[in-house]
């Protein structure tokens, strides 16, 4: 009783650090250009706004984003990087007239920016108005022949436009910048069908699924075609899971709306991080762990992912009791910045959890080296030698933890009751 009483504890006592670590996560920015601050002085003194405004973007905040932009643009007003934030920020509210604009503006400030180009003929893709998407988006693929999301819009073009042999060929293109987006093989999918060849248009479909289990129209389109194509088996099992993924939200007619409305942000923007994020929350809060799951490691796959939104992801993964994703997304967080503590911390934690404390310590051990006044490093220390039921090196761990924690601060007191749980345990 008295052992089970000590392994009880102990996985609480992991749960605690989990709490403890990972409340104070840095903040990182998604990757766009930035002027040097050194340049001017006018740059450095709109610096703090531009900063501000890819926060706000980053985290979806999109009219508070627009507010900062117009705040720094009244310093500089030919701060290209303030507009295209500000043009960003308006097309995903849906107001794509302020966003062409402000995106008409930057070309006339620098005329060969080939995400310009694309922005707006994204924005009239999107419309719908593809004679007058093509031209621009042709322009930017001249800037930037080597971008997947130019090819990814011109595909779009000729889909629109049942061009399917030219669509195919731009999705291909794209694909082979970026083989992990299930997006990309949908639409290749699509055009296959278009172009009626079947059999390639399933292998799409099934590599789009196979790398994002929650995309309800990709499952649909499988069923539809592998029926006709006499696949019966294919068919069946695509539409088994085409009825799941609709019956979430237990009857409210409203939840697979949202879903649909989540996706088909994606579609619009597969390169986005945030849109994968927030429909893989989606799919946790509606108990859809599997595929929530699946769409955290998508979103860690994108360029210019975080460190604050894997370190979101992963506390997400440990609190849904899925370590293995888990480690990944702060291991990854690691890789990009090798001294942020909470990140090193929260990695043993899904080691941890895994079983496998010898490797969780290494994460503690490098937490130590980089902070050694860090009370964190040595609390998380403690917490895993009493879970590998090492009492006394436990004791001496979280003895100095309270000797580097501060009198104000919470964790005090609670390494005040893991010394008086250790006793009490022994």
């Amino acid at each position: 009783m008295v052992h089970l009483r000590k392994m009880l504890l102990g996985g609480l006592f992991i749960w605690a650090l989990f709490v403890s670590c990972s409340d104070t996560p840095e903040k990182t920015l998604p990757a766009i250009n930035t002027p040097n601050p050194s340049i001017s002085p006018i740059e450095s003194e709109i610096a703090p706004f531009l900063k501000k405004a890819q926060q706000l973007l980053a985290e979806g905040k999109f009219q508070e984003a627009v507010i900062v932009c117009q705040d720094g643009l009244k310093i500089d007003s030919t701060s290209v990087y303030l507009l295209n934030i500000m043009a960003t920020s308006y097309a995903s509210e849906g107001r794509y007239a302020l966003a062409i604009e402000s995106l008409e503006q930057i070309l006339s400030l620098e005329p060969q920016r080939a995400l310009t180009y694309l922005n707006l003929g994204g924005i009239y893709t999107k419309l719908g108005q593809y004679e007058q998407a093509e031209p621009l988006l042709h322009q930017a693929l001249e800037y930037a022949p080597n971008q997947p999301e130019i090819h990814r819009r011109l595909g779009e073009v000729f889909l629109g436009t049942d061009r399917f042999q030219e669509a195919a060929h731009h999705f291909s293109a794209a694909l082979d910048l970026f083989p992990q987006a299930s997006t990309l093989h949908y639409y290749l999918g699509r055009a296959q069908e278009g172009m009626e060849d079947d059999i390639s248009a399933l292998e799409s479909f099934t590599r789009a699924t196979q790398l994002d289990s929650g995309f309800t129209e990709c499952f649909y389109r499988m069923a539809q075609l592998a029926r006709r194509a006499g696949q019966n088996d294919l068919a069946r099992s695509s539409m088994h899971r085409f009825k799941k993924l609709q019956q979430i939200g237990n009857g409210d007619p409203d939840i697979p709306k949202q879903l649909k409305k989540l996706r088909a942000s994606i579609l619009n923007a597969p390169e986005s991080p945030l849109h994968h994020e927030k429909l893989g929350h989606f799919f946790a809060q509606h108990d859809y762990v599997g595929e929530a799951e699946n769409l955290y490691r998508l979103t860690s796959q994108l360029p210019g992912v975080e460190l604050g939104r894997l370190t979101r992801m992963g506390k997400h993964m440990l609190q849904l009791k899925r370590p293995e994703t888990a480690l990944l997304l702060f291991q990854q967080g690691s890789r990009l910045q090798p001294q942020h503590i909470p990140t090193l911390l929260n990695a043993g934690v899904a080691l941890e959890m895994l079983g496998k404390n010898t490797d969780a310590q290494t994460y503690y051990r490098r937490a130590q080296q980089i902070a050694p006044q860090d009370p964190r490093g040595w609390y998380a220390m403690g917490l895993s030698e009493f879970n590998a039921g090492r009492f006394i090196e436990a004791k001496k761990a979280w003895e100095k933890s309270f000797q580097l924690t501060p009198v104000q601060s919470p964790l005090r007191r609670v390494i005040q009751q893991r010394l008086a749980g250790l006793s009490s345990a022994q």
